[in-house]
């Protein structure tokens, strides 16, 4: 099921999607609807690496030889 959503845009905003949409040859909608998801994909990586990092914080900055850790991720065979 599709939703329809309002989303207002400063003129410039619209005169370059606008622009984008007609030079493709596709809608507007689809502009937005790729870039909204592009950004959430971004956030949900944004979010994995403050998580990683704040354990990487807890655990005091500790490293791995990477040969330990290719052994204990199996990845030696």
């Amino acid at each position: 099921m599709k939703s329809v959503i309002t989303v207002k845009l400063d003129e410039e905003l619209n005169r370059i999607l606008s622009e984008r949409a007609a030079r493709e040859g596709r809608s507007k909608s689809f502009y937005v609807r790729e870039g909204l998801i592009q950004y959430l994909e971004d956030l949900e990586d944004i979010e994995a690496a403050e998580a990683g990092y704040k354990d990487w914080e807890a655990d005091n900055f500790k490293t791995h030889k990477w040969e330990d850790v290719r052994f204990r991720l199996g990845l030696d065979d």
